[in-house]
């Protein structure tokens, strides 16, 4: 696997790794989890739509999943970002809800052009760092309308909230599936394939 630096200001990194896997915010009421059974030991959690990566919370009871749109299905599935309490097994969409925030953070994140569109993304890939002691801040590959990786302050509360604070355009010619927040507040992330390929994902 190939380390290919991509960016490097005073304060803050990127790297690219490629090779051949809440402020204020509106909560819908949580709910609860589709009965889909168990299969032995293990009970499922039914009802997110195209999660793709899972991730705890520190020790609490919550769950951080993204959900994916639908382009690969060819359905009108919008990308999620769910809340799940692994306790009583109820999920909420946790961003972007009815009413999302956004307070972009110009200081870490000046080069982002705005705001990502809650209409037109896809949360894949996660990664959480703790930011201080009811602090948290996400990062969180996504497509869409655009290729980059879109960060999160998540707020520990009775019930986390989620606030946008800013994001990493990507190169062109870049799809990222995974990422790791490094000890500056930068990152590395996977390149899973060349969006620009014909058929890209049916010839890995």
């Amino acid at each position: 696997m190939q380390t290919i630096t991509i960016k490097k200001t005073p304060g803050f990194s990127l790297f690219l790794l490629t090779g051949s896997l809440l402020i204020t915010c509106y909560m819908h009421p949580l709910l609860a989890a589709d009965d889909c059974g168990r299969s032995g030991d293990l009970q499922y959690i039914c009802g997110p739509q195209n999660s793709e990566d899972v991730l705890p919370i520190g020790a609490t009871q919550w769950l951080l999943a993204s959900g994916m749109n639908g382009s690969f299905s060819n359905t009108d599935v919008k990308g999620h970002i769910y809340l799940v309490n692994r306790n009583d097994k109820s999920y909420t969409v946790l961003f972007p809800g009815a009413d999302p925030v956004f307070k972009q953070d110009k200081k870490m994140f000046g080069a982002c052009p705005g705001p990502v569109n809650p209409d037109k993304f896809s949360a894949h890939g996660l990664a959480l760092r703790r930011q201080g002691k009811y602090q948290y801040r996400l990062y969180m590959t996504s497509h869409g309308e655009r290729e980059a990786i879109e960060v999160f302050d998540i707020a520990m509360r009775r019930t986390p909230a989620i606030t946008w604070v800013g994001c990493v355009l990507l190169p062109e010619k870049t799809w990222a599936n995974s990422v790791a927040v490094l000890a500056d507040g930068g990152f590395v992330a996977t390149n899973f394939m060349d969006p620009a390929v014909p058929d890209a994902f049916g010839k890995i």
